[in-house]
């Protein structure tokens, strides 16, 4: 998928902006056309957009792609509160589309704001979905975080190609700053989705992440990073175009690698992680756990070369089978960075 385009985004005056964008590439010409008004802290806009990408989403052809029209507004009701509405329509195609969407945005304290949002869309009188989410961000010196949830109810018609379903989604993200060598990550995303008929994936997927980084500033000679990973996939991944084509699978992961530095020619380094999972064809269950392990050492020769020797180990353990490999390598630096 290729494309190419150029575009504009001007203030014709102290309240009028115009955006305006062309381009080409895989599926044809598309662009985009949006004039929008401010005064006052409010806005309200109006444009046209004709998005070729849609072309590879599932159910949505050329022939069904003749553009949108895009209406909508902000409008602050105090120093806090921010409310908006979007209308989508998509009337040129072969499938006519209505979406409708309101929010309000609370700014709680300078750290702290809250969002909530409901969307209706129509396709034809084949489906309606209704989504109604809930978010919050955080943000101060030390911790950075961020929430959302939706739910979403797709109502199809029986004689339709769409199905019934239900669906939840939740995702979650936070950095803590321990103090100026030290952070921690850390990620959480839900996806639990139930359909009525079998032609639709139904299933959960759980996507858990903890990180923490030791980068210190002084006495830089150790550098550390630790993850562990817990993945729930009840779907299967996508293969050759295939959805739910893949191994299910209920997997943790953790790795830990660390550098030293033995003095201003000499680096050690190495890296432990292992895998403990099951993954399941459709057939039943089985073990799949592997562990990894590198040690590598680097020799700093002049000011620009760098030479690196590198050993590996692999082990499938229910594979019953290992690998193990070496690199070397030489590096050049081109500039400081």
């Amino acid at each position: 998928y290729n494309r190419i385009g150029v575009g504009i985004d001007a203030a014709l005056n102290d309240n009028w902006r115009l955006e305006a964008e062309v381009s080409e590439g895989t599926g044809g010409v598309g662009g985009r056309l949006l004039a929008s008004y401010e005064q006052d802290g409010s806005s309200r806009y109006f444009g046209y957009e004709l998005d070729r990408g849609r072309a590879l989403q599932a159910g949505v052809s050329q022939s069904d792609n003749g553009g949108k029209f895009i209406a909508g507004g902000r409008q602050e009701l105090s120093d806090d509160v921010t409310i908006y509405g979007e209308n989508i329509y998509d009337i040129f195609g072969g499938t006519r589309t209505l979406t409708t969407a309101y929010g309000v945005d609370y700014q709680r304290s300078d750290f702290l704001s809250y969002d909530a949002s409901i969307e209706h869309g129509q396709i034809d009188d084949e489906l309606k979905r209704t989504a109604i989410g809930f978010g919050m961000n955080f943000d101060d010196e030390a911790l950075r975080a961020s929430a959302r949830l939706e739910f979403r109810v797709d109502e199809a018609d029986p004689a339709s190609a769409f199905d019934d379903l239900q669906a939840v989604y939740f995702d979650a993200d936070a950095r803590y700053k321990i103090d100026e060598e030290r952070r921690l990550l850390f990620s959480f995303g839900l996806a639990d989705a139930d359909s009525d008929t079998s032609t639709t994936l139904g299933g959960q997927v759980i996507d858990a992440n903890l990180g923490y980084a030791f980068r210190p500033i002084n006495n830089e000679r150790l550098n550390a990073l630790a993850r562990v990973r817990y993945l729930k996939d009840g779907f299967g991944q996508t293969i050759d175009g295939v959805a739910g084509a893949g191994d299910t699978q209920e997997s943790t992961v953790f790795s830990l690698e660390a550098n030293y530095d033995l003095s201003r020619q000499w680096t050690i380094g190495g890296k432990v992680g292992g895998r403990l999972s099951q993954t399941d064809d459709g057939t039943g269950a089985i073990d799949n756990d592997a562990y990894l392990a590198v040690i590598n050492a680097r020799y700093h020769l002049v000011h620009k070369w760098d030479l690196l020797l590198e050993a590996r180990h692999l082990g499938l353990v229910d594979a019953g089978s290992s690998e193990t490999a070496a690199l070397g390598a030489a590096y050049r630096h081109i500039g400081n960075n």
